[in-house]
């Protein structure tokens, strides 16, 4: 084996990654005769340097197809400048290097697998199945759990203009964005909610992979309308409970987060529209401004890069401390507390960390609006209305929802005397809501 083999052989050992005195002592080596070893390697490529002084690393890069050696990303402003995020290095042997640009308050480091701020931008759920329809030509897995990095790496490259958050992963991306019109999205433009919702509907409908199961997430589209981008949770439109059920929890989840922005607390613009038998909720884009975008991320990813408990939000809101510099304010962890026992005493018992997300702000993590905020204690299971009684597991407080234990209470009281009297709620649910503003009453 020759002097440079070894050198590889060396690199390979330390996952694709490694320093000059690391590389000595796997070698024992001298550094002039590392140095002598990687200069033909760094020349034809075939080794990256990154860094600087101290942080120098050298890098052994594989090549993903359709993607390439390594990933330029770029970030969107609030006010739409755009910035080098950094660039991404697949590994040999399966990891990745990123090599962030803002030295002072990025972090160059290496992830086993794909860094986790770029997890929650790729296509999953109702959209991202539609997403591997629209795409053919990029061969994914039907099913978005058959994916590895590499597929999500290579839908990020190739077509993530317009995915959450606000990095564009690679230049195929990065030209597609920068075609679109200024301050425009890929997605469709709507003049008129009740005449281009019920026909935007159908083509979600048509565009989701046939036979797949939608596993309960609510069907939805993105849209664009008065120049603001939304996303549209809609229901069926037929007339069977179940479907009228998914049309009173709609209704019901704009309530809920209209309770919340009456008493001050961010949650997501909302708006009902019923059209064509359905009701669609509308929701502002909070990851959008008008001329850029915010950098997000979901609490789950958050939560399994810094903390690791992946439980309850109010649990996970009073552990950020362990996120050193990136831990969340005070004002933030009470909101996410408040949050939790607000969701428990409207009996949402969906508050998974999927549904909780942070923004970028100033190189911060705050808390993003509330959304996905509804009783779904009572939705339909494979299609059918079962019979539930929550009177028989009424929510308690914990230790970490005891001190805003009280102001949850009034709130979700108001939350269920507004379903209670709203026409747009059926007669049958109407009567839920008002049992279940007497139960959180009596608490």
């Amino acid at each position: 084996m020759t002097d440079a083999e070894n050198l590889i052989s060396a690199l390979r050992r330390q996952n694709g990654h490694a320093s000059s005195p690391e590389l000595q002592a796997q070698l024992g080596v001298s550094q002039p005769t590392v140095s002598r070893l990687l200069a033909p390697l760094l020349a034809t490529g075939q080794v990256v340097k990154v860094g600087a002084a101290r942080a120098q690393r050298y890098l052994l890069p594989r090549d993903v197809p359709g993607v390439g050696r390594q990933v330029l990303i770029h970030q969107v402003q609030p006010g739409g400048e755009l910035q080098v995020f950094g660039t991404l290095y697949p590994l040999v042997g399966g990891g990745f290097w990123m090599e962030e640009a803002d030295k002072s308050h990025g972090q160059s480091a290496f992830h086993p697998s794909l860094p986790w701020f770029l997890m929650d931008t790729r296509p999953q759920g109702f959209l991202g199945r539609a997403f591997v329809q629209a795409h053919p030509d990029l061969a994914l897995p039907s099913h978005l759990a058959h994916w590895r990095d590499e597929h999500i790496l290579l839908a990020l490259v190739r077509a993530g203009e317009d995915l959450p958050g606000n990095l564009l992963v690679g230049t195929a991306s990065l030209d597609r964005y920068l075609d679109m019109p200024l301050g425009q999205s890929a997605t469709p433009v709507v003049n008129d909610p009740e005449q281009d919702y019920p026909r935007l509907a159908l083509q979600a409908l048509v565009s989701a992979a046939p036979g797949s199961s939608a596993g309960g997430e609510q069907p939805k589209f993105c849209a664009v309308t008065d120049g603001v981008p939304v996303l549209v949770k809609f229901s069926p439109t037929g007339d069977a409970p179940a479907d009228q059920r998914w049309r009173d929890l709609l209704v019901c989840e704009a309530l809920a987060l209209q309770t919340l922005q009456a008493a001050g607390i961010a949650a997501a613009q909302t708006d009902i529209v019923q059209a064509a038998g359905r009701v669609f909720l509308q929701s502002r884009r909070f990851d959008r401004t008008t001329q850029g975008r915010i950098g997000m991320v979901s609490l789950e990813m958050y939560d399994a890069h810094y903390i690791g408990i992946g439980s309850q939000w109010a649990a996970t809101a009073m552990q950020t401390g362990r996120a050193g510099a990136e831990s969340l304010s005070a004002a933030d962890i009470q909101t996410l507390c408040l949050l939790d026992a607000f969701g428990a005493l409207i009996a949402n018992t969906d508050r998974h960390h999927g549904n909780v997300s942070l923004l970028l702000h100033q190189h911060r993590w705050q808390l993003a609006p509330a959304y996905d905020m509804l009783p779904m204690f009572y939705a339909p299971v494979a299609g059918e209305v079962v019979e539930r009684d929550w009177a028989s597991q009424l929510p308690r407080p914990n230790a970490h929802t005891l001190s805003v234990w009280p102001h949850a209470r009034a709130l979700a009281l108001q939350f269920w005397q507004s379903a209670a009297g709203d026409a747009r709620i059926s007669d049958e649910f109407r009567e839920v809501a008002r049992v279940n503003a007497g139960l959180v009453h009596g608490l």
